[in-house]
């Protein structure tokens, strides 16, 4: 039986013309709920016959409780509303790089409960990230935040905070790495110190205690349909854990993985785009046509970002190697790179 996904996408700019090309790829196979903020951009107007609008919209911005409860009300019109066997969350900037009939051969030949990308805050593996986010999703004072972002500062590798060529990527979010110097151990000592601080409740009395563990990792992440319904009734029963959640940064990078990571599916794989971070600090770097060659070896499904711009060179390459594509589209592509 053909696999049936429902694509989420997210979207807050004026783009309407790229955002209608998404819609019209992605439509032609399979259903798109869309959650468009329309307190930014009130006049952008999406349709297809597959596309459904959630209504009331929620007012979004990057690092915002609202972003994450974008992602939810996604999540909640689509097993309400669609039929879907996995749900595929993207961005406005997102494209399919690889025909999406191979993503779906994927999902069937593997059947994964999530293709999610997971950092456990509290896992000494994840040392390299833990720092780096702990603050975020363990930490709801701001001033607390602002003055823990100081002191974790001189111990990240020296200039990564500002340079993105000196990060690493883990689980799709770029990491500023630990510090090296010859007070090594001084050095890892004090990561220590800090991170206990963190994870105490004497800091911050945050919720996981009892075995409940906090994750993040990136945003586009795939469900399958128990594991999306599993997201829901986790945050559904838990009004303790969202009340924490609602007071940090980038949430929208921890509720879902804190849902999934805690819960029993023992069939999850990493995250399925493909992002850079050379270049730009806050966001991946957008991608243009000189970045093919490398997101095609990528093997990843998925990628952003790219320009908003519907003819612009990298779109065009993209979308004209995506099988499902309108017919009418496909002719302007052929011309497009010809010319």
């Amino acid at each position: 039986m053909a696999i049936q996904i429902t694509f989420g996408v997210l979207s807050a700019s004026a783009h309407e013309a790229a955002l209608q090309q998404l819609v019209d790829v992605l439509g032609q196979r399979h259903a798109v709920v869309l959650h468009h903020d329309f307190g930014q951009h009130p006049t952008v107007a999406v349709t297809h016959p597959r596309c459904h609008v959630v209504r009331p919209h929620v007012a979004t911005g990057w690092g915002t409780w609202g972003q994450t409860l974008a992602i939810l009300a996604v999540l909640r019109h689509a097993v309400e509303s669609t039929q879907f066997d996995y749900l595929q969350l993207l961005s406005e900037s997102c494209l399919p790089i690889r025909p999406l009939v191979e993503f779906e051969e994927f999902l069937a030949a593997i059947r994964p409960d999530a293709c999610i990308g997971l950092i456990r805050i509290g896992a000494p593996a994840t040392d390299i990230g833990r720092l780096n986010f702990a603050w975020r999703s363990l930490v709801t004072r701001p001033f607390v935040r602002k003055l823990i972002g100081r002191v974790v500062d001189p111990l990240r590798a020296p200039g990564s905070a500002l340079d993105p060529s000196k990060r690493v990527l883990v689980s799709g979010l770029a990491v500023c790495p630990p510090a090296a110097s010859d007070q090594r151990s001084v050095v890892q000592a004090a990561r220590r110190a800090l991170f206990r601080a963190l994870t105490s409740r004497a800091l911050n009395r945050h919720p996981f205690v009892d075995g409940l563990q906090c994750y993040v990792g990136s945003t586009w992440f795939c469900l399958s349909r128990r594991a999306a319904e599993h997201v829901l009734n986790f945050v559904d029963t838990r009004p303790d854990l969202m009340a924490h959640f609602a007071g940090c940064r980038n949430s929208d990078e921890a509720v879902v993985h804190t849902a999934i990571g805690n819960s029993a599916f023992d069939r999850i794989v990493d995250f399925n785009h493909y992002v850079n971070w050379s270049q730009r600090i806050h966001g991946p770097d957008t991608l243009g046509l000189a970045d093919q060659a490398v997101w095609q070896r990528s093997g990843k499904f998925f990628a952003r970002k790219f320009p908003m711009d519907p003819t612009d060179s990298a779109r065009v390459a993209c979308l004209a190697a995506i099988d499902g594509a309108p017919p009418g589209m496909l002719a302007t592509l052929d011309m497009k790179c010809a010319s």
